[in-house]
Formats: structure tokens, sequence, C-alpha cells
């Protein structure tokens, strides 16, 4: 087996191990992928409502992390956890006060509180685990497919 495709299979949970999550969002889908040491543990993704497509980008970003930490709770709730996200205004977002988000921003950032994230911005050259998840989504609809900072409000 090359180390390309061993990179891609899952490892177990430790739960000795720090955690990441890569989460993204498209146009069509969200998806996000929990990682120990790199590799990774668990992927999820789903498609958007027609609701939710209306959302722009900031609040799609946001979205994308709440249904990771929802759908990895029992593996990252009382746990320092880096997430991994491209969308640099989610930074800016969480340096101001909670109530100077929007609404729809606000409910997300109150649910992300529960849990002890870092906010890890950066482009996607190179990881593509999170993408890919989403891609596969897409592609089953017929779709197309750093810093840090704390998000705590």
């Amino acid at each position: 087996m090359d180390s390309t495709t061993s990179e891609l299979l899952l490892v177990y949970y430790d739960v000795n191990k720090p955690v990441t999550i890569h989460c993204d969002a498209s146009m069509d889908g969200l998806g996000a992928t929990l990682l120990q040491e790199g590799r990774p543990v668990m992927s999820v993704s789903r498609s958007l409502s027609k609701s939710e497509k209306n959302y722009v980008a900031i609040e799609l970003e946001c979205l994308a992390i709440v249904f990771a930490c929802k759908k990895f709770d029992r593996y990252i709730y009382g746990k320092k956890v880096a997430v991994e996200t491209d969308h640099k205004p989610l930074e800016i977002i969480n340096k101001k006060s909670i109530l100077a988000a929007p609404k729809r921003l606000q409910r997300m950032l109150l649910s992300l509180q529960r849990y002890d994230l870092v906010a890890v911005i950066h482009s996607w050259k190179g990881a593509v685990s999170s993408r890919c998840t989403i891609k596969a989504t897409n592609e089953d609809q017929g779709g197309n497919a750093g810093e840090r900072g704390s998000f705590s409000g």
C-alpha cells in the first residue's frame, strides 16, 4: 500500500490524542472530517436545504462548523479542538461581540459555545478530506463542486 492510499484510510479514534476538524461548505453541501495526527477518523457530509442555499458564504461556513460539532459531539465535547476552515471572515466575526453578529450567526455561535474550539484559518492547498466529502455529496446530486482565532463569543 503506498503512502497516498494509507493517508486516506480511516483510523481508530484515540481519546488521548488531540483532535482537529476540517470543515468546508459549498453552494450545494457541507462537509467535515474529524482528524487525529492528520489522519481521518470520521467524515460526514450533507446537502443544503432549499432555504440554506440562500445563506451567504460566512453563514454557510459557520453552518459547516455547527454541523461538524453536532456530528462529532461524542468525540469533541470537553476537549480542545482545532477547527480548520478556509473562510477568513470567521476570524473577524469571532473577535467581535456576539451581539454584533447577525441573528442567524448569533444562533450558530451560541450553539458552538459548549465546545472548546480554536479556529485555524488557511487555504486548502494539499488538504483534500472535507473537500472530497463535499464533492462526493454534490456529485450524488448532480452539482459542482494559518491563523488562529477562538469561537467563544
